[in-house]
């Protein structure tokens, strides 16, 4: 891994078991639309809070599970989740443990009722110190959020059952995209060891969940407004639906021959969400989107992998179609700076499409 790739760890004086309440349940909280990493390490949390600590929790997220494999993954979950929306609202403030995402970041609906006490993540941070009374184990050096959930369970001497296992192992698999993206030795030592005594089958039966015959649909159309531009393709579908399909396609286009840089957007409802892959270990996508974005919405990730949202809302579908090309002329830019012919480019006519 190159020395840019490796970010500052953001960690607490203050130890899980000092954060912790004494009486009150704890809300274990997932950035919407949770993806595997999210979803394993709220389960592996619930475990660690239940047999280490005595405490109960609730694990809640927004956003739909929509994707074929999550859900099946979600299937063989054991624990009981909920919608935040569904959630009842209680008489006063509720701890919270964020995992995978930083509290007040673009990509999470924080309940008023939320008071964070604790954040596990792998993404940037969006400081260097920790909160006064918060425990944090932040690590943007790791390839997935759950590897941290499996040295927390590793310590407290916690075993993992073969189902939560086969979903941990599946994640960090999924998350480093079988070590082919930013992973460490942590990771690898984490996979071995849940791999060891996971129940295969479940690994086995989300690997290969069923596909809806419009997932095909979705795919076929995203191939065909694909383009190809120097070593950038980039592709986008007017209906994101279901909006983790913005992240499938942008990493399919990513293992077309020679190419070192893709990117997909979707709208979904008043938001234009965009999904970019790097090749190179410093490609610094977060930044990328982040800038590319502006004031507009927001984003961030890693440097192999970034993803965002702009806000469309109140625009006229004119206005709307200009701000998907400023947001793709403005990707492109940062991605190929001296190959773009014109400031006003017109994308429709750049490159070559793919089929």
């Amino acid at each position: 891994m190159s020395m840019r790739a490796r970010m500052p760890d953001v960690r607490s004086t203050l130890t899980l078991k000092d954060a912790l309440p004494l009486r009150s349940r704890v809300l274990i909280m997932t950035h919407d639309y949770p993806d595997p990493d999210a979803l394993a390490s709220a389960a592996a949390l619930h475990l660690l809070l239940d047999r280490a600590y005595h405490v109960r929790s609730t694990i809640l997220f927004t956003g739909v599970v929509s994707r074929a494999e999550n859900q099946e993954l979600l299937r063989h979950f054991r624990y009981r989740w909920r919608f935040t929306e569904d959630f009842q609202p209680p008489a006063r403030w509720q701890p919270a443990i964020f995992l995978d995402v930083w509290p007040g970041s673009g990509n999470i609906t924080v309940p008023p009722w939320a008071r964070p006490i604790g954040v596990m993540d792998h993404h940037p941070p969006p400081t260097r110190m920790a909160p006064e009374g918060w425990f944090v184990d932040v690590r943007p050096g790791l390839g997935a959020t759950v590897t941290i959930l499996y040295e927390q369970l590793r310590e407290a001497d916690v075993n993992v059952p073969p189902w939560l296992a086969a979903i941990m192992a599946y994640a960090i698999e999924t998350e480093t995209l079988a070590f082919t993206r930013l992973s460490t030795p942590e990771d690898r030592a984490a996979y071995i060891a849940l791999m060891s005594h996971a129940n295969l089958r479940i690994i086995g039966a989300i690997r290969h969940a069923p596909l809806p015959r419009a997932h095909f649909s979705r795919l076929q159309e995203a191939i065909a407004n694909a383009r190809l531009y120097v070593n950038v393709a980039w592709t986008h579908l007017p209906e994101a639906d279901p909006p983790e399909l913005i992240a499938e396609v942008a990493d399919l286009l990513a293992r077309i021959e020679r190419v070192t840089w893709s990117f997909c957007t979707g709208e979904r409802g008043d938001q234009l969400l965009v999904s970019v892959r790097g090749d190179r270990r410093d490609a610094r996508c977060g930044r990328i989107v982040r800038e590319a974005i502006g004031g507009d919405g927001q984003g961030g990730g890693h440097d192999r992998m970034a993803a965002g949202f702009v806000s469309l809302t109140g625009l006229t579908p004119e206005q709307r179609d200009e701000r998907l090309r400023r947001l793709q002329t403005a990707l492109l830019r940062r991605m190929i700076p001296k190959k773009l012919p014109t400031e006003d480019a017109d994308l429709d006519r750049i490159g070559r499409t793919l089929v």
